[in-house]
């Protein structure tokens, strides 16, 4: 019964009292993470901000963060009062955009996601449909890893995504549809072809390499160190690159070697040989 009250309470203190400026404000302090900083992004005195925060606090019922030498640090209550303050800023955002497009004469606007990896034929074919279907929908792209766009969909900064199927123990309410198969490939020189081909792969060789791999803590690139870590090997690698997709048709010129079946779908195993495909 207490804790059924305490809900009723709380429910009516956050419906009656919280404002867009408080969700402002808890954003602000998540960014900066001091409130002097706060203050003077929002043009205010730090007294105003320690004011309204210990306000926001009081209408959440509860601490939202701690002092450390990090910062402010949000607590579990902060950290779940911080990902509303973000779902409902970007759904505001969201709003004004669709009805600015309205006023354009467009009736609606899609938010789309997409990882680097995404083929532009399939990206094209996709835009075509959809706008094929509602020709008077706007539509907006942003480019990030699977793990960025996760969150972004989680917060709602967008509406869909195209990329790489993720873990659905992250806790994400989130629908999954396929909707093509990507083959992994190795690209290698063409010198190399013949020398790869004799038969099966030496792990300990090919880990000396110099390798360059995508940007730390994304999908690909654990799905490589997996690979190489099942053959017992550590990789070297020179640097981590991620090809801007406007720069991808610059390098279609080169020549070189694919070899396919580098890597497969669940858990990664190494691959035996490599079969190859030339590049065209």
């Amino acid at each position: 019964m207490a804790s059924e009250e305490r809900s009723a309470r709380l429910l009516h203190s956050v419906g009656s009292r919280l404002k867009l400026r408080h969700l402002s404000l808890l954003h602000s302090v998540e960014h900066h993470r001091t409130l002097s900083r706060v203050a003077a992004e929002m043009n205010l005195s730090q007294p105003a901000i320690t004011k309204a925060l210990r306000e926001i606090e009081d209408i959440f019922m509860t601490r939202l963060f701690e002092r450390t030498s990090r910062g402010l640090v949000a607590t579990e209550a902060g950290r779940a009062a911080l990902r509303f303050a973000r779902v409902t800023l970007a759904d505001v955002e969201s709003t004004a955009h669709v009805l600015t497009a309205i006023d354009t004469g467009l009736i609606d606007r899609v938010r789309l996601g997409i990882t680097p990896q995404v083929p532009e034929g399939l990206l094209h074919a996709a835009l075509a449909h959809l706008l094929g279907q509602s020709p008077r929908v706007s539509v907006l792209s942003k480019e990030g890893t699977t793990d960025e766009l996760v969150a972004a969909l989680s917060t709602r900064e967008i509406d869909c995504a195209i990329g790489r199927s993720f873990d659905h123990s992250v806790g994400v309410d989130i629908d999954q549809e396929p909707i093509y198969e990507q083959e992994p490939c190795l690209l290698v020189p063409a010198r190399s072809r013949m020398r790869l081909s004799r038969g099966p792969l030496d792990w300990a060789r090919l880990a000396q390499l110099d390798w360059i791999f995508p940007p730390p803590n994304t999908p690909m690139r654990r799905t490589f160190s997996a690979i190489f870590l099942s053959a017992g090997v550590q990789p070297r690698y020179v640097g981590a690159d991620s090809v801007p997709r406007t720069s991808k048709s610059r390098q279609r010129g080169k020549r070189g070697t694919v070899r396919s079946n580098l890597a497969t779908t669940g858990s990664p195993q190494a691959p035996q040989s490599i079969p190859e495909r030339p590049v065209r």
